[in-house]
Protein backbone atom coordinates (compact mmCIF):
# COMPACT_ATOMS: atom_id res chain seq x y z
CA UNK A 1 0.00 0.00 0.00
CA UNK A 2 1.36 3.37 -0.95
CA UNK A 3 2.36 5.78 1.88
CA UNK A 4 0.06 8.60 0.80
CA UNK A 5 -2.86 6.18 0.73
CA UNK A 6 -1.88 4.89 4.17
CA UNK A 7 -1.61 8.39 5.56
CA UNK A 8 -4.94 9.37 4.03
CA UNK A 9 -6.69 6.36 5.49
CA UNK A 10 -5.14 7.10 8.90
CA UNK A 11 -6.39 10.64 8.67
CA UNK A 12 -9.89 9.45 7.80
CA UNK A 13 -9.89 7.05 10.73
CA UNK A 14 -8.75 9.78 13.10
CA UNK A 15 -11.43 12.12 11.79
CA UNK A 16 -14.21 9.58 12.21
CA UNK A 17 -12.96 8.74 15.67
CA UNK A 18 -13.01 12.39 16.62
CA UNK A 19 -16.56 12.83 15.41
CA UNK A 20 -17.64 9.73 17.31
CA UNK A 21 -16.01 10.86 20.53
CA UNK A 22 -17.55 14.31 20.16
CA UNK A 23 -20.92 12.78 19.53
CA UNK A 24 -20.62 10.56 22.59
CA UNK A 25 -19.87 13.57 24.82
CA UNK A 26 -16.13 12.84 25.13
CA UNK A 27 -13.18 15.19 24.52
CA UNK A 28 -13.42 17.40 21.49
CA UNK A 29 -9.76 16.78 20.56
CA UNK A 30 -8.70 13.52 18.88
CA UNK A 31 -6.37 11.14 20.70
CA UNK A 32 -2.69 11.41 19.77
CA UNK A 33 -1.54 8.92 17.14
CA UNK A 34 2.03 7.75 16.60
CA UNK A 35 2.92 5.72 13.52
CA UNK A 36 4.91 2.62 14.53
CA UNK A 37 4.28 0.38 11.43
CA UNK A 38 6.44 -0.15 8.35
CA UNK A 39 5.83 2.07 5.35
CA UNK A 40 6.29 -0.06 2.27
CA UNK A 41 5.34 2.68 -0.20
CA UNK A 42 6.96 5.04 -2.65
CA UNK A 43 7.48 7.80 -0.01
CA UNK A 44 9.89 5.95 2.29
CA UNK A 45 13.60 6.67 1.93
CA UNK A 46 14.29 3.12 3.17
CA UNK A 47 11.73 0.84 1.60
CA UNK A 48 9.64 -0.65 4.41
CA UNK A 49 11.68 1.36 6.93
CA UNK A 50 14.56 0.56 9.27
CA UNK A 51 13.16 -0.36 12.65
CA UNK A 52 16.54 -0.98 14.30
CA UNK A 53 20.15 0.11 13.96
CA UNK A 54 21.05 -3.32 12.56
CA UNK A 55 18.38 -3.10 9.89
CA UNK A 56 19.49 0.40 8.99
CA UNK A 57 23.04 -0.74 8.32
CA UNK A 58 21.84 -3.87 6.50
CA UNK A 59 19.69 -1.87 4.04
CA UNK A 60 22.14 1.01 3.56
CA UNK A 61 22.32 1.83 -0.18
CA UNK A 62 20.51 -1.41 -1.03
CA UNK A 63 17.02 -1.79 0.42
CA UNK A 64 15.77 -3.70 -2.62
CA UNK A 65 14.62 -0.54 -4.43
CA UNK A 66 16.94 2.38 -3.64
CA UNK A 67 20.69 2.86 -3.63
CA UNK A 68 20.87 6.59 -2.84
CA UNK A 69 20.77 6.48 0.95
CA UNK A 70 24.24 7.98 1.31
CA UNK A 71 23.35 10.94 -0.92
CA UNK A 72 20.12 11.58 0.97
CA UNK A 73 21.75 11.38 4.40
CA UNK A 74 24.72 13.50 3.25
CA UNK A 75 22.20 16.23 2.44
CA UNK A 76 21.33 16.18 6.16
CA UNK A 77 24.93 15.95 7.35
CA UNK A 78 24.46 12.43 8.66
CA UNK A 79 27.03 9.67 8.14
CA UNK A 80 26.22 5.97 8.12
CA UNK A 81 28.66 5.26 10.92
CA UNK A 82 26.95 7.88 13.12
CA UNK A 83 23.87 5.71 13.35
CA UNK A 84 24.73 3.86 16.53
CA UNK A 85 23.90 4.25 20.19
CA UNK A 86 20.44 5.45 19.26
CA UNK A 87 17.58 5.88 21.76
CA UNK A 88 13.84 5.71 21.25
CA UNK A 89 11.88 8.86 20.55
CA UNK A 90 9.13 10.51 18.52
CA UNK A 91 9.28 13.08 15.75
CA UNK A 92 6.09 15.15 15.82
CA UNK A 93 4.17 16.86 13.11
CA UNK A 94 4.59 20.22 14.88
CA UNK A 95 8.39 19.90 14.61
CA UNK A 96 9.14 18.67 18.11
CA UNK A 97 11.43 15.77 18.85
CA UNK A 98 10.89 14.02 22.18
CA UNK A 99 12.38 11.10 24.00
CA UNK A 100 10.32 8.04 24.73
CA UNK A 101 10.59 5.78 27.71
CA UNK A 102 12.65 5.96 30.83
CA UNK A 103 13.09 8.90 33.19
CA UNK A 104 13.16 11.38 30.31
CA UNK A 105 9.96 10.18 28.65
CA UNK A 106 8.36 13.08 26.81
CA UNK A 107 11.37 15.39 27.18
CA UNK A 108 11.68 17.76 24.21
CA UNK A 109 15.20 17.55 22.82
CA UNK A 110 14.68 19.55 19.59
CA UNK A 111 12.20 21.64 17.60
CA UNK A 112 11.71 22.84 13.99
CA UNK A 113 12.30 19.34 12.64
CA UNK A 114 13.05 18.74 8.91
CA UNK A 115 12.84 15.35 7.24
CA UNK A 116 12.91 13.77 3.75
CA UNK A 117 10.56 11.79 1.53
CA UNK A 118 10.19 10.53 -2.03
CA UNK A 119 7.53 12.42 -3.97
CA UNK A 120 6.10 12.17 -7.43
CA UNK A 121 4.20 15.43 -6.98
CA UNK A 122 6.23 17.51 -4.48
CA UNK A 123 4.75 20.50 -2.68
CA UNK A 124 6.07 23.99 -3.29
CA UNK A 125 7.89 24.12 0.03
CA UNK A 126 9.86 20.92 -0.65
CA UNK A 127 13.47 20.97 -1.91
CA UNK A 128 14.81 18.35 -4.30
CA UNK A 129 17.94 16.46 -3.24
CA UNK A 130 20.08 16.15 -6.35
CA UNK A 131 21.29 12.73 -7.42
CA UNK A 132 18.46 10.87 -5.72
CA UNK A 133 15.34 9.04 -6.67
CA UNK A 134 12.67 11.71 -6.06
CA UNK A 135 14.02 12.54 -2.58
CA UNK A 136 13.01 15.93 -1.21
CA UNK A 137 13.68 17.86 1.99
CA UNK A 138 10.45 18.82 3.70
CA UNK A 139 8.86 20.00 6.92
CA UNK A 140 7.31 17.51 9.32
CA UNK A 141 4.04 19.41 8.98
CA UNK A 142 3.37 17.13 6.02
CA UNK A 143 2.95 14.22 8.47
CA UNK A 144 -0.56 12.82 8.47
CA UNK A 145 -0.28 11.25 11.93
CA UNK A 146 0.67 13.28 14.96
CA UNK A 147 4.02 11.62 15.34
CA UNK A 148 6.46 9.06 13.96
CA UNK A 149 8.43 6.65 16.11
CA UNK A 150 12.11 7.27 15.59
CA UNK A 151 15.64 6.40 16.61
CA UNK A 152 17.22 9.47 18.28
CA UNK A 153 20.95 10.29 18.35
CA UNK A 154 22.20 12.35 21.33
CA UNK A 155 25.68 13.53 22.21
CA UNK A 156 27.43 12.74 25.48
CA UNK A 157 25.64 15.64 27.13
CA UNK A 158 22.20 14.48 26.04
CA UNK A 159 22.00 17.08 23.28
CA UNK A 160 20.04 16.18 20.08
CA UNK A 161 22.07 15.46 16.92
CA UNK A 162 19.69 13.77 14.43
CA UNK A 163 16.97 11.13 14.12
CA UNK A 164 15.89 8.34 11.77
CA UNK A 165 12.17 7.58 11.46
CA UNK A 166 11.70 3.85 12.01
CA UNK A 167 8.73 3.23 9.72
CA UNK A 168 10.41 4.75 6.64
CA UNK A 169 14.10 5.28 7.44
CA UNK A 170 13.73 8.99 6.67
CA UNK A 171 16.50 11.23 8.17
CA UNK A 172 15.51 14.02 10.53
CA UNK A 173 17.40 17.14 11.63
CA UNK A 174 16.08 19.66 14.14
CA UNK A 175 17.18 22.51 16.33
CA UNK A 176 18.10 21.49 19.86
CA UNK A 177 17.33 23.97 22.62
CA UNK A 178 20.24 26.26 23.49
CA UNK A 179 22.82 24.37 25.45
CA UNK A 180 22.40 25.29 29.07
CA UNK A 181 25.17 27.50 30.25
CA UNK A 182 27.39 25.83 32.79
CA UNK A 183 26.72 27.01 36.29
CA UNK A 184 29.13 29.66 37.48
CA UNK A 185 29.36 32.11 40.33
CA UNK A 186 31.79 35.00 40.76
CA UNK A 187 32.53 37.61 43.38
CA UNK A 188 32.74 40.62 41.11
CA UNK A 189 34.02 43.37 43.38
CA UNK A 190 34.21 44.82 46.85
CA UNK A 191 33.80 48.58 46.68
CA UNK A 192 36.33 50.67 48.57
CA UNK A 193 34.95 50.76 52.12
CA UNK A 194 33.68 54.14 53.32
CA UNK A 195 34.86 55.15 56.80
CA UNK A 196 32.81 57.63 58.84
CA UNK A 197 33.26 58.86 62.39
CA UNK A 198 36.70 57.20 62.32
CA UNK A 199 35.43 53.73 63.31
CA UNK A 200 32.29 53.04 61.21
CA UNK A 201 33.03 51.08 58.02
CA UNK A 202 30.37 50.83 55.29
CA UNK A 203 30.75 47.85 52.92
CA UNK A 204 29.27 47.02 49.51
CA UNK A 205 29.92 43.91 47.41
CA UNK A 206 28.72 42.55 44.07
CA UNK A 207 28.51 38.95 42.86
CA UNK A 208 27.11 37.29 39.76
CA UNK A 209 25.83 33.83 38.79
CA UNK A 210 25.08 32.01 35.54
CA UNK A 211 23.61 28.72 34.43
CA UNK A 212 21.25 28.49 37.35
CA UNK A 213 23.84 28.95 40.10
CA UNK A 214 22.50 30.65 43.21
CA UNK A 215 23.74 32.93 45.97
CA UNK A 216 22.80 32.21 49.55
CA UNK A 217 24.65 35.03 51.33
CA UNK A 218 27.77 37.10 51.85
CA UNK A 219 30.40 37.13 54.57
CA UNK A 220 32.46 40.26 55.21
CA UNK A 221 35.59 40.01 57.38
CA UNK A 222 38.27 42.39 58.64
CA UNK A 223 41.80 41.11 59.25
CA UNK A 224 44.51 42.99 61.11
CA UNK A 225 48.15 43.11 59.95
CA UNK A 226 48.84 39.72 61.54
CA UNK A 227 46.04 38.10 59.54
CA UNK A 228 43.77 37.67 62.53
CA UNK A 229 40.06 38.16 61.84
CA UNK A 230 38.91 40.88 64.21
CA UNK A 231 35.43 41.53 62.80
CA UNK A 232 32.89 39.50 60.85
CA UNK A 233 29.53 40.43 59.32
CA UNK A 234 27.20 37.93 57.62
CA UNK A 235 24.47 39.04 55.22
CA UNK A 236 21.79 36.46 54.37
CA UNK A 237 20.89 37.78 50.95
CA UNK A 238 20.38 36.00 47.62
CA UNK A 239 20.70 39.04 45.36
CA UNK A 240 23.47 41.46 44.41
CA UNK A 241 24.74 43.93 45.53
CA UNK A 242 24.95 43.33 49.28
CA UNK A 243 25.78 45.93 51.93
CA UNK A 244 26.97 45.70 55.51
CA UNK A 245 28.50 47.81 58.27
CA UNK A 246 31.12 47.01 60.86
CA UNK A 247 32.90 48.93 63.61
CA UNK A 248 36.70 48.91 63.98
CA UNK A 249 37.83 50.87 67.03
CA UNK A 250 41.53 50.02 67.21
CA UNK A 251 43.73 52.22 64.99
CA UNK A 252 45.74 50.37 62.36
CA UNK A 253 45.74 48.81 58.90
CA UNK A 254 43.12 46.22 57.96
CA UNK A 255 42.27 43.97 55.02
CA UNK A 256 38.56 43.80 54.28
CA UNK A 257 37.38 40.69 52.42
CA UNK A 258 34.02 39.48 51.18
CA UNK A 259 33.05 35.91 50.29
CA UNK A 260 29.94 35.20 48.23
CA UNK A 261 28.25 32.01 49.46
CA UNK A 262 26.88 30.05 46.46
CA UNK A 263 25.65 26.57 45.61
CA UNK A 264 29.01 26.08 43.90
CA UNK A 265 30.96 27.01 47.02
CA UNK A 266 32.56 30.17 48.33
CA UNK A 267 33.56 32.79 45.78
CA UNK A 268 36.11 35.50 46.51
CA UNK A 269 39.30 36.84 44.92
CA UNK A 270 41.59 39.83 44.65
CA UNK A 271 38.77 42.05 43.38
CA UNK A 272 36.89 41.33 46.58
CA UNK A 273 39.61 42.53 48.95
CA UNK A 274 40.41 46.09 49.98
CA UNK A 275 42.90 47.73 52.35
CA UNK A 276 41.79 50.38 54.84
CA UNK A 277 43.38 52.32 57.67
CA UNK A 278 41.63 53.24 60.90
CA UNK A 279 43.26 56.46 62.08
CA UNK A 280 44.17 57.46 65.57
CA UNK A 281 41.29 59.11 67.42
CA UNK A 282 41.21 62.88 67.41
CA UNK A 283 43.09 63.91 70.52
CA UNK A 284 41.77 66.76 72.69
CA UNK A 285 44.26 69.23 74.13
CA UNK A 286 44.27 72.46 76.10
CA UNK A 287 46.95 74.92 77.18
CA UNK A 288 46.99 77.90 79.50
CA UNK A 289 49.58 80.70 79.46
CA UNK A 290 50.13 83.39 82.09
CA UNK A 291 52.05 86.66 82.11
CA UNK A 292 52.11 89.79 84.24
CA UNK A 293 51.61 92.96 82.25
CA UNK A 294 52.77 91.01 79.17
CA UNK A 295 56.00 89.60 80.60
CA UNK A 296 57.00 86.52 82.56
CA UNK A 297 58.48 88.48 85.49
CA UNK A 298 57.95 92.05 86.58
CA UNK A 299 59.12 94.36 89.34
CA UNK A 300 56.14 96.05 90.98
CA UNK A 301 55.84 98.68 93.64
CA UNK A 302 54.22 98.27 97.01
CA UNK A 303 50.47 98.83 96.76
CA UNK A 304 50.75 99.51 93.02
CA UNK A 305 48.19 97.78 90.75
CA UNK A 306 49.29 95.44 87.97
CA UNK A 307 47.54 92.86 85.73
CA UNK A 308 47.95 89.15 85.28
CA UNK A 309 47.29 88.13 81.62
CA UNK A 310 45.74 84.69 81.11
CA UNK A 311 45.20 82.96 77.74
CA UNK A 312 43.58 79.51 77.37
CA UNK A 313 43.95 77.75 73.98
CA UNK A 314 42.34 74.65 72.48
CA UNK A 315 45.41 72.85 71.10
CA UNK A 316 43.66 69.56 70.30
CA UNK A 317 41.70 68.15 67.39
CA UNK A 318 38.23 68.36 68.96
CA UNK A 319 35.99 71.00 70.44
CA UNK A 320 36.16 71.24 74.22
CA UNK A 321 33.32 71.52 76.72
CA UNK A 322 33.30 72.96 80.25
CA UNK A 323 36.78 74.48 80.26
CA UNK A 324 37.45 75.55 83.88
CA UNK A 325 40.16 78.02 84.94
CA UNK A 326 41.33 78.45 88.54
CA UNK A 327 43.89 80.88 90.00
CA UNK A 328 44.56 81.19 93.72
CA UNK A 329 46.43 84.35 94.68
CA UNK A 330 49.76 83.64 96.41
CA UNK A 331 50.43 84.95 99.90
CA UNK A 332 51.13 88.66 99.82
CA UNK A 333 49.17 89.30 96.60
CA UNK A 334 45.62 90.65 96.58
CA UNK A 335 43.26 90.06 93.66
CA UNK A 336 41.18 93.18 93.07
CA UNK A 337 39.01 92.44 90.01
CA UNK A 338 38.88 90.29 86.84
CA UNK A 339 37.73 90.76 83.22
CA UNK A 340 35.47 87.68 83.56
CA UNK A 341 34.66 85.04 86.14
CA UNK A 342 34.54 85.65 89.87
CA UNK A 343 36.95 86.30 92.76
CA UNK A 344 36.19 84.74 96.10
CA UNK A 345 38.51 84.26 99.07
CA UNK A 346 41.31 85.74 96.95
CA UNK A 347 40.84 83.00 94.30
CA UNK A 348 39.67 83.51 90.71
CA UNK A 349 37.52 80.95 88.86
CA UNK A 350 35.92 80.97 85.43
CA UNK A 351 34.33 78.29 83.21
CA UNK A 352 33.89 78.38 79.43
CA UNK A 353 30.94 76.30 78.26
CA UNK A 354 32.75 75.57 74.97
CA UNK A 355 36.09 76.25 73.34
CA UNK A 356 36.23 75.41 69.65
CA UNK A 357 39.11 73.57 68.05
CA UNK A 358 41.98 76.02 67.51
CA UNK A 359 40.26 78.85 69.44
CA UNK A 360 41.57 80.77 72.46
CA UNK A 361 40.21 83.12 75.11
CA UNK A 362 41.98 85.91 77.06
CA UNK A 363 41.36 87.18 80.59
CA UNK A 364 42.98 89.62 83.04
CA UNK A 365 43.16 89.78 86.83
CA UNK A 366 44.04 93.10 88.44
CA UNK A 367 46.14 92.68 91.61
CA UNK A 368 48.58 94.43 93.95
CA UNK A 369 51.14 93.69 96.65
CA UNK A 370 50.10 95.72 99.73
CA UNK A 371 53.38 95.29 101.59
CA UNK A 372 56.92 94.58 100.71
CA UNK A 373 57.83 90.91 100.44
CA UNK A 374 61.31 89.65 99.79
CA UNK A 375 62.02 87.54 96.67
CA UNK A 376 59.87 86.54 93.69
CA UNK A 377 56.17 85.92 94.20
CA UNK A 378 54.87 83.17 91.89
CA UNK A 379 51.25 83.04 90.81
CA UNK A 380 49.90 79.89 89.05
CA UNK A 381 46.79 79.45 86.92
CA UNK A 382 45.44 75.99 85.91
CA UNK A 383 42.91 74.72 83.38
CA UNK A 384 40.85 71.53 83.40
CA UNK A 385 38.20 70.02 81.10
CA UNK A 386 36.47 66.63 81.17
CA UNK A 387 37.46 66.07 77.53
CA UNK A 388 41.19 65.87 78.31
CA UNK A 389 42.64 63.12 80.50
CA UNK A 390 44.31 64.25 83.73
CA UNK A 391 43.52 66.82 86.35
CA UNK A 392 44.48 69.57 85.95
CA UNK A 393 45.21 69.46 82.24
CA UNK A 394 47.74 72.31 82.20
CA UNK A 395 49.16 75.07 84.44
CA UNK A 396 51.38 78.11 83.95
CA UNK A 397 52.80 80.81 86.22
CA UNK A 398 54.20 84.33 86.24
CA UNK A 399 56.19 86.14 88.96
CA UNK A 400 56.35 89.61 90.44
CA UNK A 401 58.99 91.07 92.71
CA UNK A 402 58.87 94.08 95.03
CA UNK A 403 62.29 95.84 95.32
CA UNK A 404 63.65 96.52 98.80
CA UNK A 405 63.41 100.18 99.94
CA UNK A 406 66.72 102.16 99.92
CA UNK A 407 68.63 102.40 103.26
CA UNK A 408 70.27 105.50 104.69
CA UNK A 409 73.08 106.14 107.18
CA UNK A 410 72.13 108.94 109.57
CA UNK A 411 72.97 110.49 112.90
CA UNK A 412 70.47 109.83 115.67
CA UNK A 413 70.07 113.26 117.21
CA UNK A 414 68.55 111.96 120.40
CA UNK A 415 71.22 109.42 121.20
CA UNK A 416 73.99 111.15 119.28
CA UNK A 417 74.82 107.79 117.76
CA UNK A 418 76.46 107.52 114.40
CA UNK A 419 76.23 105.67 112.10
CA UNK A 420 72.60 104.53 112.38
CA UNK A 421 70.89 102.63 109.44
CA UNK A 422 67.26 103.42 108.63
CA UNK A 423 64.90 102.82 105.65
CA UNK A 424 64.74 105.69 103.23
CA UNK A 425 61.11 106.30 103.96
CA UNK A 426 61.70 106.39 107.70
CA UNK A 427 63.89 109.54 107.71
CA UNK A 428 62.63 112.24 110.15
CA UNK A 429 64.66 115.48 110.22
CA UNK A 430 63.66 116.06 113.82
CA UNK A 431 65.18 112.78 114.85
CA UNK A 432 67.88 112.23 112.28
CA UNK A 433 70.68 114.10 110.64
CA UNK A 434 72.63 113.26 107.55
CA UNK A 435 75.58 115.26 108.94
CA UNK A 436 77.84 113.08 111.05
CA UNK A 437 79.13 116.14 112.82
CA UNK A 438 75.78 116.56 114.48
CA UNK A 439 76.49 113.52 116.59
CA UNK A 440 79.78 114.88 118.00
CA UNK A 441 79.72 115.94 121.66
CA UNK A 442 80.21 119.73 122.33
CA UNK A 443 83.63 120.50 124.14
CA UNK A 444 83.43 121.22 127.91
CA UNK A 445 85.27 124.57 128.79
CA UNK A 446 88.16 124.32 131.32
CA UNK A 447 88.14 127.01 134.08
CA UNK A 448 91.65 128.53 134.65
CA UNK A 449 92.81 130.39 137.81
CA UNK A 450 92.66 134.08 137.61
CA UNK A 451 96.09 135.79 137.96
CA UNK A 452 95.69 139.46 137.25
CA UNK A 453 95.41 141.24 133.97
CA UNK A 454 96.64 138.29 132.12
CA UNK A 455 93.87 136.18 133.58
CA UNK A 456 91.39 138.84 132.77
CA UNK A 457 92.59 138.83 129.18
CA UNK A 458 92.49 135.06 129.00
CA UNK A 459 89.01 135.08 130.48
CA UNK A 460 87.97 137.36 127.70
CA UNK A 461 89.52 135.07 125.11
CA UNK A 462 87.75 132.11 126.65
CA UNK A 463 84.42 133.78 126.52
CA UNK A 464 85.00 134.71 122.92
CA UNK A 465 85.86 131.18 121.96
CA UNK A 466 82.77 129.93 123.69
CA UNK A 467 80.60 132.36 121.81
CA UNK A 468 82.21 131.39 118.54
CA UNK A 469 81.65 127.67 119.09
CA UNK A 470 78.08 128.30 120.14
CA UNK A 471 77.38 130.24 116.96
CA UNK A 472 78.93 127.49 114.90
CA UNK A 473 76.72 124.91 116.52
CA UNK A 474 73.60 126.98 115.93
CA UNK A 475 74.60 127.42 112.34
CA UNK A 476 75.05 123.68 111.86
CA UNK A 477 71.67 122.95 113.40
CA UNK A 478 70.08 125.51 111.23
CA UNK A 479 71.68 123.95 108.19
CA UNK A 480 70.26 120.59 109.20
CA UNK A 481 66.80 122.05 109.46
CA UNK A 482 66.87 123.66 106.04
Amino acid sequence: MRRLTKLSIAAAVVGIGSLLISYMGGPSQAATTIDRTRDCDTVAIFYCGSMTEAEFHQKWNNDGRHKDHQTVFNAFGIKKDDVKGMVNGVVWRDGRVTLEGGANNGKVVATNAQTAGRWNNPKSDMTRIAGTDRAYKMSTRHFVTDGQAAMIKLDQNGRFLFAVIKSCGNPVTATPPPAPKPQSATCIALAQPVITNRTNVALRAEASTAGGATISGYEFTAQDKSGKIVARQTVNQTTSPATANMTLSTPGEYTIKVVAKTNLGDRSGAACEKKITISEPDKPGVQVDKKVDGVEHKMVGVDVEFKYNIRVTNTGETDLKQVSLTDKAPSGVTFLRASAGSIKDNSWTHTLSELKRGAHADFTITAKVPEHLAGSIKNTVCVDTPDVPGKPDDCDDATVEVPEPQKEIVCDLETKKYPVTIQEGDFNPELHSKNPEDCKEAPVPVELPKTGATDTLLDGLGIGALITSTLAYIASRRQSLI
